[in-house]
């Protein structure tokens, strides 16, 4: 282009931009206002760039840079590079909420033709929020388990879990729909009073409950022997069977809201109006790196509502207890009893009750999750 054209296309500029002003000024302000608006947005309208901004939406690792499409070029969405623990990316939204739009953002690729107004663009920005879907189950293929052999997985709708030979000792991965009606108490006799074999108690609350070819995992609850020693009160299915006064500080039970927590000192009635259906014998929680936890124990770890995590094993606390840490996200645990008393029971769609660990040692209660 010549200089002498520049010059004329900046004269012409300069004339359209005064006839817009001299027009715009005779007005009123309501009309100005909206001629500006729609001035601003026919200019930015026609711009030959946009940005790209990636947002993580709750993400507790990963970042991603953002980049710029070109009108009339090709340009391609990145790849998700974000991660939040427990979630699994569910593709790319405009809006902030992380509900999809149904703009169909994820893998686009192809030419940019798109403007302000159009799929979300906005001040030729175009900004992407990670959507999340939270996983159902901590039964992965992640590769963090994969050196550790499966010895059982019974998976339905509403109990999944994966039982690990986790060096030789044993950890359970569960998965549970409604934990409030699903995690339940096998108890020695109907008042909670005695003790007996865990095969007596769980084929009891296999037959009562049609629990037959249905998945199902158990392991030991009673902590350093009968709870009765310390008095208490003990809930099975939402009945109260044994009521000595108030719950010991080694009671312990699933709340309405679907969470594991401690009750010391609470009566029956306040654990009934808390919507516990079970109750069982635990220490306290502790920190799963704390000295109160002990070797040759079962322990057990609630991840979020829905996940659980059983470890029942023989190693000392500082070693396998800060794998675990690291591998399943435990932090905390209620340790249920240890050494004779250790057992580790499960039942599939294809097999009556097993025993994969624990001897004869007769014992007060069993928890257990079980298929609806």
């Amino acid at each position: 282009m010549k200089i002498s054209d520049r010059i004329i296309n900046i004269i012409l500029v300069v004339i359209v931009g005064l006839t817009i002003c001299f027009f715009i000024n005779k007005l009123d302000s309501n009309d100005k206002e909206d001629a500006e608006i729609k001035i601003m947005e026919a200019a930015t309208s026609n711009s030959n760039s946009y940005k790209i901004v990636y947002k993580g939406n709750g993400a507790t690792s990963g970042s991603m840079s953002s980049h710029t499409c070109k009108t009339n070029s090709k340009c391609t969405i990145k790849s998700n590079s974000f991660k939040k623990t427990g979630y699994t990316f569910a593709g790319w939204t405009t809006n902030s909420n992380g509900k999809s739009d149904g703009y169909k953002w994820t893998g686009w690729s192809g030419k940019w033709t798109f403007t302000n107004g159009k799929k979300g663009i906005k001040n030729n920005q175009l900004t992407l929020y990670a959507m999340w879907k939270k996983n159902d189950y901590v039964i992965t293929s992640d590769s963090k388990y994969k050196k550790y052999p499966t010895k059982v997985l019974c998976e339905s709708n509403t109990l999944k879990y994966r039982i690990l030979n986790y060096n030789g000792q044993f950890l359970v991965l569960v998965w549970v729909k409604d934990p409030s009606t699903q995690l339940n108490n096998a108890l020695a006799s109907s008042n909670a009073k005695g003790v007996a074999t865990a095969e007596t108690m769980l084929s009891k609350e296999i037959k009562n409950n049609n629990y037959n070819k249905k998945c199902l995992v158990a392991v030991n609850s009673s902590f350093f022997g009968n709870e009765t020693a310390w008095g208490g009160v003990t809930i099975h299915k939402g009945k109260v069977v044994r009521n000595t006064g108030k719950s010991s500080t080694s009671t312990i039970g699933i709340n309405k809201n679907g969470k594991l927590t401690q009750y010391n000192k609470v009566s029956a009635k306040e654990l009934v109006n808390n919507g516990v259906r079970n109750t069982f014998a635990a220490s306290s929680l502790a920190s799963i790196d704390s000295t109160r936890l002990l070797s040759n124990r079962t322990q057990i770890c609630q991840l979020d509502k829905n996940n659980f995590v059983i470890y029942s094993g023989y190693g000392t606390v500082k070693g396998p207890a800060a794998e675990i840490t690291s591998l399943t996200g435990c932090k905390n645990v209620y340790n249920l009893d240890g050494g004779g008393s250790r057992k580790l029971y499960y039942q599939t769609k294809s097999s009556g009750l097993k025993r994969l660990f624990g001897g004869g040692r007769k014992i007060p209660e069993m928890l257990y999750f079980a298929e609806q």
